[in-house]
């Protein structure tokens, strides 16, 4: 997998030659990030793609006892991704009105990619 590189605000950076672009772990994560941050309805071109938990938290409060469902929803939005095997050691974790996601995605390519979202 390839990836255009981003910045430390996720804006995507020139690239000058393909030599520029991200591969392995790096692309791994760049992809996955942007994966997770794509609401459901937000691409244009295909507005049912995206993660579907954004929408479910725009229409109720997330509680503690709701960190199952959200856990197991993230999980198979992530295995949705082309480049993703498997998910393993995934949660969720409410502090106030923050919610954070982290996992460990096993790609394709056998990598090992810790992933950490906070909506």
């Amino acid at each position: 997998m390839l990836c255009r590189p981003v910045d430390s605000s996720g804006d995507i950076l020139p690239v000058v030659s393909s030599s520029d672009l991200l591969s392995g772990v790096s692309a791994a994560v760049v992809s996955l990030r942007d994966y997770l941050n794509l609401f459901q309805g937000e691409w244009w071109e295909n507005p049912a793609r995206g993660n579907p938990a954004y929408s479910l938290l725009s229409t109720s409060r997330l509680t503690a006892g709701d960190t199952d469902t959200v856990t197991a929803l993230l999980t198979d939005y992530l295995l949705s991704h082309p480049a993703v095997q498997a998910v393993s050691g995934a949660q969720v974790t409410v502090s106030g009105t923050k919610m954070t996601y982290s996992a460990e995605v096993t790609t394709l390519d056998g990598e090992k990619v810790s992933v950490s979202e906070t909506v």
